[in-house]
């Protein structure tokens, strides 16, 4: 969906100073939220078109403040344009926020990727060796290596975590560590758990998730009949399938005897992928 963005003008009447005149205040709009910001200029307010939205007549005053007007709605399009193309959305306060020069406090993936293991680590009351949680650490400081490994750099901004990003750290598991597609595809699954942590905090930015998809690849494994029995004694040879529950948690399917042919009987949760 397009963004609808306007730069309108309005003087603060309620305002009036002993010299008989009012504040012109800037309000820009960006999807119908609005944000707005003094302009410094200031009008005497019958001077001032509520229709045009600008100072009235020809006057050497009206054309100068007009002028200052449209210029401060040329600088406001330009950064709205500037947000726009860089980080893909643009909000009325980011805008603003640009237009007088405030910088954004830029908050980086590992940054976030240690606020989230700190938090899961509360959950699983403060014990570093759970599975879950040692396995978010690993991911972390794999991360922390990719990030050097690739960009010569310690950490970078989320804003500037895309597609292609994703799709290299995947490779830089496979390639660098040896890892296998799964294993390689459960960093990348964990990684995408600390950028939904990143928007559930309201950190705005552009999923790079948006265009990727975490696939597993289904590998079917023959395994003997002991080791069947050993789990059931009606299982028998046959195929053992590595495939995902409905979490996404890996688990063993086992096919039993000939008489119950199609029926799989679930062996319970393995770990499959480190």
């Amino acid at each position: 969906m397009k963004n609808t963005f306007k730069v309108l003008f309005y003087v603060k009447r309620s305002a009036v100073k002993k010299t008989g005149k009012a504040p012109i205040i800037a309000r820009i709009t960006v999807d119908q939220a609005i944000s707005q910001f003094n302009t410094q200029l200031e009008i005497d307010p019958k001077m001032w078109s509520v229709s045009l939205g600008k100072a009235a007549g020809r006057t050497t005053e009206s054309v100068r403040i007009n002028l200052l007007l449209e210029d401060i709605k040329m600088k406001a399009q330009r950064h709205y344009h500037t947000l726009l193309e860089i980080d893909g959305y643009v909000t009325a306060e980011r805008v603003r926020d640009a237009y007088l020069g405030k910088t954004e406090k830029t908050r980086t993936i590992l940054e976030f990727f240690a606020q989230h293991n700190e938090q899961y680590l509360q959950k699983v009351k403060m014990d570093p060796t759970n599975k879950t949680y040692w396995r978010y650490e690993l991911t972390r400081r794999r991360l922390e290596e990719f990030i050097k490994y690739k960009y010569s750099v310690s950490d970078m901004p989320l804003k500037d975590i895309n597609v292609l990003f994703v799709e290299n750290f995947l490779l830089f598991n496979e390639n660098v560590h040896g890892c296998n597609h799964n294993t390689a595809m459960k960093f990348v699954q964990r990684l995408r758990t600390v950028v939904n942590f990143a928007k559930n905090t309201g950190m705005l930015f552009v999923d790079p998730f948006g265009n990727f998809k975490v696939k597993f690849v289904i590998n079917h494994i023959t395994f003997n009949n002991s080791l069947c029995q050993r789990k059931n004694p009606r299982l028998s040879m046959g195929i053992l399938t590595r495939i995902s529950g409905s979490q996404g948690t890996p688990f063993l399917l086992c096919k039993q005897n000939s008489h119950d042919t199609g029926k799989y009987l679930k062996l319970g949760i393995v770990s499959l992928f480190p």
